[in-house]
């Protein structure tokens, strides 16, 4: 399944037909791609993505653009891979939902964001792993997450921080 958007947002505000408010079973992996680097460039997904029939799958985000995962008053519980391959994945759960269950690659320069002030939008079991040059911001909450991985020379660039926010490891297994 893919979600391609190249539409550009006047004052970064989003329309209805930006947002899926819709739950989400995924029987293969949902690509996110986002092929325009402009701040109001954005898609958000609220709706619940769980796994489908077809066993765990991922979520996969493509470009320079933006994307956010968000909640309608549950979690995601979809378990594969969530990579990151470019542009910033921001988590907005707002209420302390697990928007991510899996583990995540970043790569391509990526930032992945916690959005959320209470944290917590990564599984305390989710490992990290920085596959290239990218960034991981817990933004203004703290959060408990499996560990990080790093694969050298390519994720020698790669930072952890910015915010306030604090950032716990339930296991740390780096390479």
């Amino acid at each position: 399944a893919q979600i391609n958007s190249s539409k550009e947002l006047a004052a970064g505000l989003l329309g209805s037909e930006d947002v899926f408010g819709t739950n989400l079973s995924l029987n293969s992996n949902l690509e996110i791609n986002i092929p325009q680097n402009v701040g109001s460039d954005f898609v958000r997904i609220n709706g619940s993505i769980s796994n489908g029939a077809n066993g765990p799958r991922g979520v996969i985000k493509l470009g320079p653009g933006f994307a956010e995962l968000g909640q309608s008053g549950t979690g995601n519980t979809y378990t594969g891979l969530t990579e990151v391959k470019g542009g910033r994945l921001r988590l907005a759960s707002g209420g302390g939902f697990t928007l991510i269950a899996g583990d995540i690659e970043l790569s391509g320069g990526a930032t992945l964001q916690d959005a959320n002030g209470g944290g917590n939008a990564i599984a305390n079991t989710s490992v990290i792993r920085f596959i290239a040059e990218a960034f991981y911001n817990p933004g203004g909450g703290s959060d408990t997450i499996g560990g990080f991985e790093g694969l050298a020379p390519a994720a020698q660039n790669a930072q952890a921080g910015g915010g306030t926010g604090t950032i716990s490891f339930g296991i740390n297994n780096p390479e």
